[in-house]
This record gives structure tokens, sequence and C-alpha cells, in this order.
């Protein structure tokens, strides 16, 4: 049973994925060893997962693009063990619409993705058919580690111990100082440091990640939509309002909007989409997928070639 003390801790961690029981103490008045008890239980019981994520900005993760993908029926779950085990693919999840697959993919250029594409996606057995739209340029997402002027910064040069420790905080946001110098034979200063300007050049974020079933919201789904083209920029702002739509992205094929929706059932996603997203101005069709399951989430950093 989620408390409204629960939730507390949540939208804390959330803003902060490594504070610490003693900050998190004094922000929510409730004493360190609740919170303990609290954040323990929650991770255990796999409401929340605290992890970092990196800024695909400004890691140089700049060319990306959703692909729908239909599959036999009886394929699905082997399709997705093929495609799980490519890292590019950073979200794999089962729909239900007009295709039964849905994946996210990022690459750092453009002619890397159509490569993968056309070589380790279209030829894969089982898939019958597919349809790809290459992102434009993120709008709103949930996470909210990119930055209004990302896009204007170079991208940020890492290195390996750098990949190393943003890999480790994608598995255990809240892993310390001292325990990441032991795991690379590094000083705790140096280990400081490093996490210092990774969180300053807004690199990677820290946060929780919640099993959005487990703390009421039943309704899932991504919603494509297209838009009078001038009206575009007004309805991304209109949306961005709407806290049930976690992602707001332009798309330069096939559609003109991406949206990725959480709702507490199938009644209120039905009103969020064809009574409030249908009627702002310029909208001019929507497709909606309801999103099953998720075979993969991955914030990690991409591997270099």
């Amino acid at each position: 049973m989620i408390t409204d003390i629960d939730l507390k801790l949540i939208s804390a961690l959330d803003a902060n994925g490594r504070a610490s029981y003693a900050e998190l103490s004094r922000s929510l008045g409730i004493s360190i060893s609740t919170i303990s008890k609290k954040v323990k239980s929650l991770l255990d019981d796999k409401v929340i997962e605290i992890q970092a994520i990196p800024n695909p900005n400004r890691l140089g993760q700049t060319a990306h693009a959703f692909i729908a993908i239909r599959t036999s029926v009886n394929k699905l779950e082997d399709t997705c063990k093929r495609l799980a085990a490519f890292p590019s693919i950073d979200l794999l999840a089962a729909i239900f619409g007009r295709f039964n697959l849905f994946a996210s993919v990022q690459f750092s250029n453009w002619d890397d993705l159509h490569n993968f594409i056309s070589s380790k996606i279209a030829g894969n057995n089982g898939i019958t058919d597919m349809e790809v739209f290459f992102a434009k340029e993120n709008k709103k997402r949930f996470y909210r580690i990119l930055g209004s002027h990302d896009h204007e910064k170079s991208v940020l040069k890492i290195d390996d111990i750098d990949r190393q420790i943003i890999n480790a905080l994608c598995t255990d946001g809240r892993s310390s100082v001292s325990y990441l110098a032991k795991m690379f034979d590094l000083s705790i200063s140096s280990v400081s440091k490093r996490l210092s300007h990774l969180f300053e050049e807004n690199a990677i974020r820290v946060q929780a990640h919640v099993d959005y079933n487990k703390i009421g919201f039943r309704a899932r789904a991504f919603v494509l939509l297209r838009a009078d083209n001038n009206m575009v920029e007004n309805i991304c702002k209109t949306i961005n309002n709407f806290t049930e739509v976690q992602t707001v992205i332009t798309l330069i094929n096939g559609y003109d909007i991406f949206l990725a929706i959480i709702s507490y059932d199938s009644e209120s996603l039905y009103q969020l989409v064809h009574q409030k997203i249908a009627a702002i101005p310029g909208v001019l069709n929507a497709e909606v997928w309801i999103r099953g399951k998720n075979f993969k989430r991955y914030f990690g950093p991409l591997p270099e070639k």
C-alpha cells in the first residue's frame, strides 16, 4: 500500500536521487530511520529504481528514431530478446495497435542510425513490417535531463573512466563516492571531481524511476499526432502543461508530434486524448498505441565504437 509519505519520498528522490537520508529527513520532516526503512521498502518492492540518466544531447547521441514493428504473434518474445541485446535500443515495449512492438533508438550520427535500421532491424527474422519515425526536437522529457540550451552546446568529452562511472550509476544511482573509488581503483577526490563535473555539465542526472502501475497509473500509451505545420510549436506548448504527458517530441516524418502518456485508467486516457488533446487548435488526427510490457529500458551511455 503506497502512502502519502511514500509519494512525498518518491517525489523528493525524483528531484535528487542522491539526496542523503539526513537531507530527506530535514526536507520531509521524517526521522532518518523511517526514511531508511521506506527507501529500502520502495526499492525491494521495485516501486522505484534509483538510476542515473545520461543526457543524450551532451553526450553526443543526437540521432534519434522511434521504430514501430509488427512481428508474428508467436515470435514476439524471441524478437524482443534479439533486439534487446543491441545497446543502441534504449526502450523496447509491447504495444497494441497497428504494430505490436515499439523501439526507441539513439546514435551519435544519422548515417549509423540508418545503417542500423536497414541492417539490424529490417532483416531481423520474425519482423514482418515496420515504420520509422525520426525525431526532430525534444520538447518535454519525463526525466527532465535535457536543458533548454543543450542543443547549443558542444558535445561533452568524456573518457573511459567517466563512462564507467556513468554506467555504474545507471545500475545504482546511490552508489557512494567511496564505493565508486574502490570499484575503479581511484582516489575519492578524483571520483568526486569527476561526478561534480558530470553533474555541473548536465551530462547525467540521478533520480527515482517509478513503476507507475504500482502507484495507480494503470493506462500508458504512445500517441502520434498530425498537426497543422504552422501550429506545431503552440500545440507542444499546450500539451507540455498536461502532467499526464511525460514526453513530447516533434518528428521529421510520418506524423508531426510524438507523445508518451501515463494515466490512471483507460477512461481518463480516453478523456485526455480525445477531449483535451484533440480539442487543441491545429491538431488534425491522432494514432494511439496502448503500451504493454516493457522488455527493455536502458538509461546508460552507448559504448564507443
